[in-house]
């Protein structure tokens, strides 16, 4: 028997062990709950196996801040967080209307993944809401993704969209430094 007449059979049964024409129908029902199920799974794991795949931009790319605390800069390429005795973050704002750091891809890229870790020893609120932009030119921003609850990590996901620029923006008073960004 080939694999086409033996799904067909799998999926339509024509008897069960069990009695009534009700026990047919519910069985047929869960073996196409199980079919769909099994592939809403493998759709799933494809699209989380081609983010994985695609290039991560973030880590090496040029970022600039809106300001910096103290003699801290307020632009650098790359970023490292993994200083011993220091907080988990690779910059801190200073207190202002509406923080932001952006990153430079180099040039106009494809991006549907932006992947954000916050301050985990404190301070995890001055990043709500936040807002992921994205430009061309630094002067026309897009929004891609909004949160408004508190959050250790934050993977948001969007539409395909080609930009240089991709800016993280808390819209309110606040000061912004988070530990991670990850941009694919």
């Amino acid at each position: 028997m080939s694999t086409p007449q033996t799904l067909s059979r799998w999926l339509w049964p024509t008897t069960v062990e069990d009695d009534g024409p009700a026990a047919l129908w519910r069985e047929r029902a869960w073996r196409w709950t199980v079919l769909l199920l099994t592939l809403g799974f493998a759709v799933a794991g494809a699209r989380e196996l081609r983010l994985a795949l695609r290039p991560e931009l973030a880590r090496h790319a040029p970022w600039r801040i809106s300001s910096a605390v103290g003699d801290a800069p307020t632009a650098a390429r790359g970023f490292d967080t993994t200083s011993e005795g220091l907080p988990n973050i690779f910059f801190q704002t200073q207190s202002e209307p509406a923080p932001w750091i952006e990153f430079d891809l180099g040039s106009p890229r494809d991006i549907t993944l932006v992947r954000v870790v916050n301050r985990l020893d404190c301070c995890r609120d001055w990043a709500n809401p936040l807002v992921v932009e994205a430009s061309d030119d630094r002067a026309r921003w897009r929004q891609l993704a909004r949160r408004e609850e508190p959050f250790d990590t934050w993977r948001a996901v969007f539409p395909e969209t080609r930009a240089r620029y991709v800016r993280l923006r808390v819209p309110r008073p606040t000061q912004l430094n988070l530990s991670w960004v990850e941009i694919r």
